[in-house]
């Protein structure tokens, strides 16, 4: 913004307001005088001569049409001068949000390198060191607007993508906020399939569960439970789980969200159905369908979970579907 307000550009514009204001305190003096201060209508009153009754008062006429006329043109000069000024404003404004914008990305870039940071200094020192160096070091953020959308694609380098399949995600949030840094594949529905019995016996009695999915258009996000799943057509129920966003619009996210207090869900799997699981209760939640079928749908997480916007996770909210292309689930460990 310095650099901005140092640009020819600005100077100029901001001259011209100065001029501008000048010659509205000037104006002011005589505008704002009562009307009879500053034409005498009681000249136009006055008797006229009994001989050139017609030639006086056209006289008369003429004036007073001369004077409007000069009005009309200062009029015209005015609107001419602020139709200068609303484009000047509109230049500022113009300018100012690029220079707010530009700066969004910045700080974008500099979040960008803070995790690169943490990255780096992984490994560095023993865990629980890291674990106050990871928090002080994340305080050098700079805040970005609530609900912004990431510009910019920024190459990673962390140690914990993960590429299935095809698809990389990054697993640095998942292991932060469970603690457990190593995971087992346990089930990838491109190699194993995607018959319910195949998907449930993978899953069942697992602890420490992390269920992904990838929709059509690459977004990532899932289900995570502590106590893990140890029934079919049931809810199982874990005050602990959450759901995250891995990814959105090609853009890491790294955002999980737990269930709203006095709200009790969980995951159901399905025996034998198109859909493979249903998460949420029994009346809001996700329902995901078997890759292939474009049918899967969320409904009203907000009611469900704190702090997710309904559409948060890939821009559908129920009636509209979407497909689930594969599905990874995770068994993490220490």
């Amino acid at each position: 913004m310095e650099k901005f307000i140092q640009t020819t550009a600005f100077k100029k514009q901001t001259e011209i307001l100065k001029e501008f204001d000048s010659a509205l305190e000037e104006c002011e003096k005589e505008t704002f005088k009562e009307i009879d201060t500053k034409f005498n209508f009681c000249k136009y009153q006055e008797e006229v001569s009994k001989d050139h009754p017609v030639e006086d008062l056209t006289q008369m006429y003429n004036e007073i049409k001369t004077l409007i006329n000069s009005k009309e043109v200062a009029m015209q000069e005015v609107r001419k001068q602020l139709t200068e000024m609303a484009l000047a404003f509109q230049n500022l404004k113009e300018n100012l949000n690029k220079e707010f914008e530009d700066s969004l990305e910045m700080k974008e870039c500099l979040n960008y390198v803070v995790e690169r940071i943490v990255d780096a200094t992984e490994g560095t020192v023993d865990d629980q060191t890291f674990i106050q160096k990871k928090k002080e070091i994340r305080e050098m953020k700079q805040e970005l607007p609530e609900g912004y959308l990431p510009k910019r694609i920024f190459k990673s380098t962390c140690k914990h993508i993960v590429e299935v399949s095809g698809t990389s995600f990054n697993l640095k949030y998942i292991q932060e906020w469970t603690g457990h840094k190593s995971h087992t594949i346990i089930f990838d529905s491109d190699k194993d399939g995607i018959q319910n019995e195949t998907f449930n016996k993978c899953i069942l009695n697992k602890q420490n569960i992390g269920i992904i999915y990838i929709d059509n258009k690459e977004n990532v996000f899932g289900y995570y439970s502590p106590l893990g799943i140890t029934k079919i057509g049931e809810y199982n129920y874990d005050n602990n789980h959450f759901i995250f966003s891995l990814k959105r619009e090609q853009f890491e996210t790294g955002k999980q969200f737990f269930v709203k207090d006095n709200v009790k869900c969980g995951i159901l799997l399905r025996d034998d159905d198109d859909i493979l699981s249903w998460l949420g209760n029994s009346d809001f939640g996700f329902a995901c369908y078997k890759p292939g079928k474009d049918e899967s749908f969320f409904r009203k997480l907000s009611l469900v979970y704190n702090d997710i916007d309904d559409i948060y996770l890939n821009d559908t909210n129920y009636p509209i579907e979407f497909g689930v292309k594969r599905i990874v689930v995770m068994q993490f460990i220490n």
